[in-house]
């Protein structure tokens, strides 16, 4: 039940150059206990889990065009494009998730979309 409230958001990683998401969408399903979407996106060089939708991209061109496809995930799963989906966590793809989402998802408290902020953001170490 508590899943329900996070209907509208989606899980979604980078796995480009030979990296493989297929470790972290795993650990999403089982621990992470995630019954949501799941989103790739890939150049195609790594296998891609059956359950998940992948966005093709091309192959990066050096690893800082990799890392400048995290600025495209707005543009990649768009609302218009994917329906019902509103919300993205963005999880690199040599994670490993060891509890349900939802406790990482509550930390972040209720959307307000009166703050006028598009985006919320947890401040790396």
């Amino acid at each position: 039940k508590e899943w329900e409230q996070y209907r509208n958001f989606a899980l979604i990683t980078i796995a480009t150059a030979g990296y493989d998401a297929s470790y972290l969408v795993h650990s999403a399903r089982t621990t992470g206990q995630w019954r949501g979407r799941i989103f790739v996106v890939t150049d195609g060089s790594s296998p891609v889990p059956d359950d998940c939708y992948a966005i093709r991209v091309p192959v990066p061109e050096d690893s800082l065009y990799a890392v400048a496809y995290k600025t495209q995930l707005l543009d990649l799963v768009s609302p218009k494009q994917f329906l019902g989906i509103d919300r993205l966590v963005y999880l690199d793809c040599d994670m490993a998730l060891n509890a349900p989402v939802v406790h990482f998802l509550k930390a972040f408290g209720s959307w307000d979309h009166r703050s006028g902020c598009s985006i919320y953001m947890v401040r790396e170490r």
